[in-house]
């Protein structure tokens, strides 16, 4: 297992201390309704393209391209997650989206292209009224393919979009600076 240089573990939880306490200096939290409860289950179908096999994760690999033709884990991620999104849609507030913040799970079978997959998504957790823990559980026509937890935070969609515009102006002028360097 790799390790972290010395103080680099430190220098990240301060990191995420930060972020995560940024709501605790009097700025308004955005807090969905509370109609959604643990123990709320939702489930998800979707039908797998072949454009969503491993090959076509990273087109660009050779060694992706060179993978059997079956449901991709990235992919297979991504479903999980749009699941808990559907879930999730209904008990949020006008202005409010979510975001994936956590993500842990097996992929134990390899489905084709064709199969149609549903996901069950179990409301296990509410912390803090917006961080939302779901349990996952994914089957295909014939065989459970993954089990795991997903996590997602309800977010303020214009305060989120103004974050995101100040990172990309930050990031483009440290890049000009550097190429000038």
């Amino acid at each position: 297992m790799a390790r972290s240089p010395s103080g680099a573990g430190d220098i990240q939880r301060r990191h995420l201390l930060k972020i995560f306490s940024r709501k605790k200096r009097g700025k308004e939290v955005s807090r969905m309704r509370n109609t959604l409860k643990p123990g709320d289950v939702f489930s998800w179908s979707y039908v797998v393209p072949l454009n969503k096999t491993v090959p076509y994760l990273y087109p660009e690999s050779e060694e992706y391209r060179k993978m059997p033709e079956i449901f991709a884990t990235g992919f297979m991620v991504g479903l999980l997650e749009w699941c808990c999104i559907e879930a999730l849609r209904p008990h949020l507030e006008e202005g409010e989206g979510s975001l994936g913040t956590f993500i842990s799970t097996t992929h134990v079978a390899p489905t084709l292209p064709g199969m149609k997959v549903t996901v069950t998504a179990l409301c296990d957790e509410i912390r803090e009224g917006n961080n939302i823990f779901w349990s996952v559980v994914a089957r295909d026509d014939m065989d459970l393919i993954a089990q795991g937890r997903h996590g997602r935070h309800v977010i303020e969609t214009a305060r989120f979009q103004a974050r995101m515009e100040r990172k990309s102006s930050l990031f483009l002028a440290l890049s000009h600076k550097s190429r000038a360097a």
